[in-house]
Order: C-alpha cells, then structure tokens, then sequence
C-alpha cells in the first residue's frame, strides 16, 4: 500500500536514515500498522493520517512499540489540558490578540537544508494581567500541530530554542500553576515526538537557577536527551548580541541582531497560517481519550493522574 507522505530532500532523508532508523520502504507497511492499532484501541481517537503518523515514527526512531506509546500519551495529556486544547479557533478575537503578541515563533530560515528548526519564545512579551499562560500555551499548542504536520526540518532534526527572559515579571512566573506545569512537562517528555538539540536562555534574571528549572522542565522533551545526545544549554546574561556566536545572523530577525526580517513579519505569517487551520483546530476537538473505557493493558499511573486532574472528560463524547 502506498503512503501519501511529503517527498523530502536527499540531505533530510540521509539523516533520517542514518539517525532515526528509517527504511523508505519500510514506511507504508509501519503506518499500516499504527492505523490497525489505533482502530482497536477502544480508548483512543487519533489521527490516522499518513503524514501524522509518520511524526510518530521518527520521533521513536521507527520502534512501533515507541511509536504507540507516545501517541496514546500525546492524547492522553491533551485530553487532560481541556483548557488548552478546546475552543482553538484563531478568529476568535481574543485568541487572535494572543497570536499578534508572537510569544512562540518558529524561525523561518534553518542554518543548512537538513538543520533543526530554531523556535525563538519571547515569554515577556505579553502583559500577565490581561492575558494568561493558558492564552498563550493554547497559541503555543496550535503552532506546534501545524509543525508536526509541515516541519520536516523540526522532526527529523529537532529543535533549538531561544528562550528570552526580556520584561519576564513575577506575574508571569506566578501563572506557571504546579498542576499545569506538571501536565505539560508529562506531554512534551513521554508523549511529543520531537527531540531538543539546545537552548539558549537570553536575558537571563536574577536567581535564574529557579527560572531556569521551570522552564527546563516544560521546554525540554526527553527524546534524544540521554547521556550520548544531550541537550545543549547555552546561557546569554544581560544581551542577546552572543546568540550570533553560536546561530548564523542570517536566521536571526532583525531584533536579535540578524538579517531574517523583523518580528512583526514573522508574527504575520503564523497569524496567516493558523487562520488557514481554522477547519483543522475546529475538527481536532473530536480526538483524544475516553478514560471511562480505558482498557486495564492501558492503565498506568500518568493516565491515572491525568484523568484524575482533568476538570471534565472527553469533550467529544458527551
């Protein structure tokens, strides 16, 4: 059976080969069998597209075990994060003045054709007392779907984040809730199928170590952060002038020293796209996990506290 999978570049599908196990001809009969799976789990409502459950497969470096593993958790969380993960319609107009803010922006230019993508987060850019973390983790959460789908530059060969501390208050920080931390620590490290290369922390504050574990902690996905493959942490105090050391100017927007154009025409592209999802965020709400059916094979203490700590079940299935 043939896949209708995106054709990728030689130098992508070499690293693909060479660094996630992938065989081209391997990858039809794979997806057959997650979709076999998805269809008889009888918790589980999933994407079955090609494309999708391709994301999956090299974020486990084609181990289906893996594979399965992560996309039952990916919904179990997101079934668990109704907050975040429901009423995703990008002209709804609060949630587009969440998306102009251009908190999470992934970069549009890549170092080299088989780079990693570099996804510049700006968490000081919105004022804590009109918006929440909740607004901007529900943009976050929608932007990096539509990169499961289209990045191929992000799946095969991971992320490299710039975390900017710039104009970052307590209010903000005091908006990072235990609960909701915990929660989206537990997706981004058992149930993302993307991998981290580094961070990079600009701007960093004074007692940056309690910061730093925070974000640490909801950023980083523990793929690929084993002791061979760790994820570099790069630490840039009081400017953002030394990113260029290690970044080529050429990525950069003109804000953090770069030549890539300014910020504002990167937030008006990803306001453009996500406008163009809309039918896509709209339809998604119908997948996730039914935790009333929940087989015993699938009971684990993750599904236990998720379910536990959702505010109501699976919005789909009233």
């Amino acid at each position: 059976m043939q896949s209708s999978i995106r054709k990728i570049s030689q130098s992508l599908q070499f690293k693909a080969i060479q660094e996630l196990n992938e065989n081209p001809k391997n990858i039809a009969h794979e997806i057959e069998e997650l979709k076999k799976w998805v269809q008889r789990t009888p918790h589980l409502n999933a994407r079955t597209d090609d494309q999708f459950l391709l994301t999956f497969l090299r974020g486990s470096k084609h181990n289906l075990l893996k594979a399965k593993t992560k996309i039952e958790m990916f919904y179990t969380c997101r079934t668990a994060m109704p907050e975040i993960m429901v009423n995703r319609d990008p002209l709804d107009p609060h949630l587009r003045e969440v998306i102009r803010l251009g908190v999470g922006l992934p970069l549009p230019l890549t170092e080299t054709p088989d780079s990693g993508r570099i996804i510049l987060i700006r968490p000081g850019s919105y004022d804590a007392t009109r918006y929440s973390i909740i607004d901007i983790m529900k943009v976050a959460n929608m932007i990096c779907d539509i990169l499961l789908i289209e990045d191929d530059n992000l799946v095969i060969s991971g992320e490299i984040a710039i975390v900017d501390f710039e104009n970052v208050t307590k209010s903000h920080l005091l908006q990072l809730e235990p609960l909701l931390v915990k929660k989206l620590a537990l997706l981004n490290q058992e149930g993302s199928p993307l991998h981290q290369n580094a961070i990079h922390y600009v701007h960093t504050p004074p007692g940056f170590d309690v910061v730093f574990n925070l974000f640490k902690t909801i950023t980083q996905s523990r793929n690929m952060q084993t002791e061979e493959y760790p994820a570099e942490i790069f630490i840039h105090p009081t400017s953002s002038a030394t990113l260029s050391d290690h970044i080529s100017r050429s990525i950069l927007p003109l804000e953090y020293g770069g030549e890539s154009g300014p910020l504002e025409a990167i937030i008006q592209f990803w306001e453009n796209k996500l406008i163009e999802y809309r039918d896509y965020f709209i339809q998604d709400a119908v997948y996730g996990t039914l935790e009333a059916i929940r087989p015993p094979e699938y009971r684990h203490y993750h599904a236990d506290f998720l379910a536990a700590t959702s505010s109501y079940n699976l919005y789909y299935n009233q």
